[in-house]
């Protein structure tokens, strides 16, 4: 356990000084930067380029490897949920479903520090990921990922808007295996 907390830290402070700032730089050049360091840090590689489908994706639409086609453009700001200066709605439990929506987890930073709590919450090791959708599960702002593990298993993994932040972990509100 301490292993993989230290792994954590060392790929989120290694994607500090790589990525810097997070939004100056193009969505291709953002994936390349996030997988390059990824891939040397060890905790998952990014395959593809992160998007935005507006998918409200269920259970059972994610245990299938069929996936919804995605929209080409990028949804409006309210497929997101609440931006920072609005309240954030109680989902009941200790977690807020839409703290903030997703838009802090379009950061380069943000997301590599997800992404790598992910890994870290998984505990397989490094993780190949082939699927980012800033989407929704059940109707709340979430960040789907399906990734393959090192034994080759295929996962379909939902985190919450707190993904990455200290103390939240993956912020994991669904996961199972695909396939």
């Amino acid at each position: 356990m301490a292993l993989a907390a230290a792994s954590v830290v060392a790929v989120g402070l290694g994607l500090n000084q790589v990525v810097s700032g997070g939004s100056d730089q193009s969505d291709g050049a953002a994936g390349q930067a996030i997988s390059a360091q990824a891939e040397a840090g060890g905790a998952f590689a990014l395959t593809g380029e992160p998007q935005h489908s507006g998918t409200d994706w269920t259970p059972e639409a994610l245990s299938t490897d069929d996936r919804p086609q995605p929209q080409v453009s990028k949804p409006a700001e309210s497929s997101f949920g609440a931006g920072p200066d609005a309240p954030a709605k109680s989902g009941g439990g200790d977690r807020l479903p839409a703290a903030g929506g997703l838009n802090r987890l379009t950061g380069n930073t943000a997301l590599a520090d997800c992404l790598a709590a992910v890994s870290a919450e998984h505990g397989a090791g490094p993780l190949t990921v082939d699927l980012v959708d800033y989407a929704r599960f059940q109707g709340n702002p979430a960040l789907v990922l399906r990734f393959v593990d090192p034994s080759g298993a295929r996962w379909a993994w939902v985190s919450g808007p707190e993904c990455g932040v200290p103390g939240s972990g993956a912020d994991t509100r669904y996961q199972t295996r695909v396939g």
